[in-house]
């Protein structure tokens, strides 16, 4: 009504709003991460991929795309109707809102079921995404020139642990070595390691993180160091 009027809102008024309204960046409120959210150092790529998501009218024929990134939580304007997704009964608000869990979201550190290594992203890449017939076997597109003889078995156990938001270790026993994705944005400065050797962090579907184990037992991590931290760092962080 306030706006209505031309009058001032308070700043009370106007975080209300923008809550209900499910307003860019409102999640950091309540400390929850969001995938188009408008951050200060977003990358080329994050940009890319909120065109992406935002270009599609049909908002059910995004789901596999957000399943490939590792989406759990779906906010929408209007309901959605999928087998694969779990509505949350969600408090009532000013404007409709729906809530839902998508029951193929993995854990934050996986092995895929299904790999396929690029030489570079493509943007027909974000088709095929989109348009995976089976959402419970999403592949994985890995950026690798040179990964192609790599084996991967989906035979490995695996424990990780997220120490900080700085530092992520995973404990690993593999058959025949494996990928392990993980989800979250392969931005500069994140470096991993493997028994304390430092190895390749590669891009994962267009914006996440993945490593490659090999076979045998081996203790892996994944570590934000700033240019002024040394890297040796890295090694007593996780244990080695």
């Amino acid at each position: 009504y306030r706006i209505r009027q031309n009058s001032r809102l308070t700043a009370t008024d106007e975080i209300t709003l923008m809550r209900e309204a499910i307003g860019v960046n409102t999640n950091m409120i309540d400390h929850i991460p969001r995938l188009d959210g408008y951050e200060p150092f977003e990358t080329t790529r994050q940009k890319r991929l909120a065109v992406e998501i935002g270009s599609e009218q049909d908002k059910l024929k995004l789901l596999p795309l957000l399943s490939s990134l590792n989406v759990k939580w779906v906010l929408s304007g209007d309901p959605l109707q999928d087998k694969l997704l779990r509505e949350i009964a969600f408090p009532s608000s000013t404007y409709p809102v729906y809530l839902y869990e998508d029951l193929m979201a993995k854990p934050f550190m996986f092995v895929p079921r299904t790999v396929k290594t690029v030489a570079a992203w493509k943007d027909e890449y974000f088709y095929e995404l989109r348009h995976v017939a089976d959402r419970s076997d999403v592949p994985v597109l890995i950026e690798c020139g040179d990964c192609g003889g790599f084996s991967h078995t989906t035979s490995t156990s695996l424990a990780y642990q997220r120490i900080s938001d700085e530092l992520i270790r995973v404990d690993a026993t593999s058959t025949d070595g494996s990928w392990v994705s993980i989800s979250q944005t392969n931005m500069p400065y994140w470096h991993a390691t493997v028994d304390g050797h430092t190895t390749p962090l590669y891009t994962a579907q267009y914006l996440m993180q993945a490593i490659y184990l090999p076979k045998g037992v081996h203790r892996g991590c994944v570590e934000f160091i700033s240019p002024e931290v040394s890297l040796s760092k890295t090694r007593s962080s996780c244990g080695l």
